[in-house]
Order: structure tokens, then C-alpha cells, then sequence
């Protein structure tokens, strides 16, 4: 899993490419941001693991 902040209609967000996917899952504001993920450790990748399975997937050509 790759983390990355994304454009998503103009706003920055937090996306998570799986390995061997084209798309990016599109992560709730909850989870924060990347720097939240980084600074909150095992527990923020918990948090965004737990979150992947619901999330939004767009096309990787679809994000800015």
C-alpha cells in the first residue's frame, strides 16, 4: 500500500493505492492526513487499513 495526498475536488485528501491496482481508494477525512497517518504510527495505519475496505476507489488518472 502506497499512501498519497490527493486532489479531490479541490480539496486535499488522504488516498491509498493497493499494490497491483489502477485506482485509488479516496480515504475519509476522518483518518486525517498523510502527516497525521506519519506522526500517528502503527495505530494511524491501523486506522486507515480499517478504513480501506469502504472507501471511494477512482481511476489514478481521475486525481490531481
Amino acid at each position: 500500500m502506497k499512501l498519497a495526498s490527493i486532489a479531490v475536488e479541490g480539496e486535499w485528501q488522504l488516498g491509498a493505492v493497493l499494490d497491483g491496482e489502477i485506482t485509488v481508494a479516496v480515504l475519509p477525512r476522518s483518518v486525517g492526513s498523510l502527516d497525521d497517518v506519519v506522526r500517528g504510527g502503527p495505530a494511524a495505519l491501523d486506522a486507515v487499513r480499517r478504513e480501506l475496505a469502504g472507501a471511494e476507489r477512482v481511476p489514478l488518472t481521475d486525481v490531481g
